[in-house]
This record gives structure tokens, sequence and C-alpha cells, in this order.
């Protein structure tokens, strides 16, 4: 028998030190399966972040190119009722006539 270590001597005790064994080198995987996980989560809400960042660039470059598009349209609209007002004219009126037939249909 050696000084420094125990040697099991009944069935229990060697099963004792196979579990220890066992749940100490289990500890050990689980540490680094959440080390790896933490990494992974990190280097996804980085990635994510990035992505984000793209996202809302797109979105502003499209949102500008759409305002001066409207702009434009507008700009179309207002030289061609000054030109001939009639069109926009009835087309008001139009619309006035068709918000009240359906107020009165729902009343």
């Amino acid at each position: 028998m050696s000084l420094f270590q125990h040697q099991p001597t009944s069935f229990s005790d060697i099963a004792r030190d196979r579990l220890g064994r066992q749940v100490s080198a289990l500890s050990d995987e689980v540490g680094s399966i959440s080390e790896a996980i933490q990494k992974l989560a990190r280097r996804t809400s980085r990635e994510a972040g990035h992505i984000a960042r793209d996202v809302t660039e797109e979105a502003l470059h499209r949102g500008a190119a759409a305002a001066r598009g409207l702009a434009r349209s507008a700009g179309k609209a207002t030289r061609a009722v000054k030109h001939d007002p009639l069109p926009a004219v009835a087309i008001v009126v139009g619309i006035a006539c068709l918000f009240s037939l359906l107020h009165d249909h729902d009343s």
C-alpha cells in the first residue's frame, strides 16, 4: 500500500472512487461546454450587431431614396395642379362623395 494514495479495498470503496472520478470528469466537460457556449454567444452577438447595423444602413438608404422619389412626385403633382387644377378638384370632390356614401351607409 502506498503512503500517498488510498487504495480502495471494498466494492463500495471502488465504486465510490470510480463515481468520484466520473463526476470530476463530467464536471470538467460541462465546464468546457459552458466556455464554448459563452464564446459562441459572444460571437453570435457580435454578428447580430453587424447584421443589425447593415440592415439599418440599408433601410436608411432605401428610405432616403424613397423620400427623394416622393419629393420629385410631389413636385410634379404641384406643377400639374398649378397648370390645370380641374383634375385635382375633381379627385377631391370624388373622394368627398365616396366618404359621404360610406358614412351614410354605416349609419
